[in-house]
């Protein structure tokens, strides 16, 4: 027999009921959703909450799992992300896609997304997100093949954990590992072959750019419209 599941107590001092949701009472989690729900992801349908992560931007909050729509708010928005990531990426000789425009102190590259005004993202997740989508709220991307902060080929990221992401730093790098998703996504096929950018099943690239585009598409003052246009869930 496995070990009795230990039920958690809620988290507000003196109250000592069992936890139903984010660690609180029943009672007490409808007093914290009637004071902060109004921070739930906008997308219909969807309840996650930002403490989960995810991004704000115009105003408006999307969740991990649909922040990507924040990049893809018109087919021009869409055009131009794609097409200013392509430009910013040298490769190397070990398959990673290296961003080569402003970085933080920790060696993220940073990337401001059409339509944000100034607010920075970090390249790797512009490219998850435009390249693949959105993932699972309470995960973060790890580098996990390569360990390289300013690589952004989704072939060398997983959507992980915080504690697995933390451990696998002590690991290092594993060059043999490549997400299986994004090699079969064909977006990311479109997106190397336009860039000159190494896939693994196809070999060495036609062209590998061994320097930054000079001239990379600009940043327009405004996407043609910020009105989101209504998803459809499937039921």
């Amino acid at each position: 027999m496995g070990r009795p599941k230990t039920l958690s107590k809620c988290k507000i001092k003196g109250c000592g009921k069992d936890a139903a949701s984010r660690d609180r009472c029943w009672t007490h989690y409808k007093q914290w959703d009637r004071a902060y729900g109004h921070l739930r992801c906008h997308w219909p349908g969807c309840r996650t909450h930002q403490d989960d992560g995810g991004r704000r931007m115009n105003g408006v909050f999307l969740c991990r799992r649909h922040e990507h729509e924040h990049l893809r708010i018109t087919q021009q928005a869409l055009a131009l992300n794609l097409e200013r990531l392509g430009h910013g990426l040298t490769a190397d000789a070990n398959g990673c896609w290296l961003w080569h425009g402003p970085a933080n102190d920790g060696g993220y590259g940073l990337f401001v997304p059409e339509g944000a005004n100034t607010a920075k993202w970090y390249a790797h997740r512009v490219a998850w997100g435009l390249l693949i989508g959105g993932h699972r709220p309470g995960l973060e991307l790890d580098h996990r093949t390569c360990k390289r902060r300013n690589c952004v080929n989704p072939l060398h990221l997983e959507p992980v954990t915080t504690s697995t992401n933390q451990r696998r730093k002590r690991i290092g790098p594993e060059w043999a590992w490549i997400n299986p998703d994004a090699a079969a996504s064909p977006n990311i096929h479109e997106f190397a072959e336009r860039h000159g950018l190494p896939m693994p099943d196809h070999g060495a690239p036609t062209t590998i750019r061994k320097t930054r585009c000079t001239t990379p598409p600009k940043l327009s003052a405004k996407p043609e419209s910020l009105t989101r246009p209504t998803p459809t869930i499937a039921a």
